[in-house]
């Protein structure tokens, strides 16, 4: 297993002294969380994703046939060695940390719950399409999702809302918008037990948040 570090956003979420924890995920990244998902799985009643059907295992395993063709034209390449090297254990190790937080539900036995449905996926699916490298993990948002920067997130989710509004047809904007009250809406119920929320980083960060949802329903949040 690849050298493990501490998640850089996890906020305990107080819902009238029943404590719960939420994640903010990367879709794709290395293998070096799984150990800090198991303590925060630990104790649930409830896992919530954004949608329990393993579509992120699928990202993750496009994302590896893309790196395997990269490797099939440096294989062959004395002087790009180290690069296939370093390449081929990007391979090896990506994984998709949704998918790795439901497979260490499932391993602990825990509920797995989807908190959007197939078809609302599939609609959800289109608008990533159209919008492209907006909805991204460029490189300025893997580097602030590494460093536990609120402040760079923050920053970066405000200047991609602007570009997704001028991108997206009024229609489309808004069904992206709400996602984040719909998810935090049907999250509620399980939080009267202690309960791990897991969704896209974007979902924490894009005003208004998973999290400012909770705090108008007088849960106490406090990052970790």
């Amino acid at each position: 297993m690849a050298e493990q570090r501490k998640l850089p956003f996890v906020w305990e979420l107080d819902n009238k002294g029943i404590i719960s924890h939420a994640i903010a995920t990367r879709h794709s990244a290395p293998d070096i969380y799984r150990e800090d998902i198991r303590k925060y799985c630990a104790g649930k009643k409830h896992v919530l994703t954004e949608s329990y059907d393993y579509d992120s295992l699928l990202e993750s395993i496009d994302l590896r046939e893309m790196v395997y063709k990269m490797l099939s034209g440096l294989k062959n390449e004395p002087r790009n060695f180290r690069q296939y090297i370093e390449l081929k254990q990007m391979a090896e190790t990506i994984q998709a940390l949704d998918h790795i937080i439901q497979e260490t539900a499932d391993e602990m036995k825990i509920t797995n719950v989807g908190l959007e449905t197939p078809e609302e996926q599939t609609e959800t699916g289109k608008i990533y399409d159209k919008a492209g490298e907006i909805l991204g993990f460029s490189d300025d948002v893997i580097d602030a999702y590494e460093n536990g920067s609120t402040q760079a997130m923050m920053q970066l989710m405000n200047e991609k809302t602007t570009q997704l509004k001028n991108k997206l047809t009024k229609e489309e904007f808004e069904k992206h918008m709400k996602r984040n009250a719909t998810m935090a809406e049907r999250s509620l119920p399980y939080m009267k037990a202690p309960t791990l929320i897991a969704a896209g980083t974007y979902h924490f960060f894009q005003t208004p948040t998973i999290l400012d949802f909770y705090k108008e329903k007088g849960i106490k949040i406090k990052k970790i």
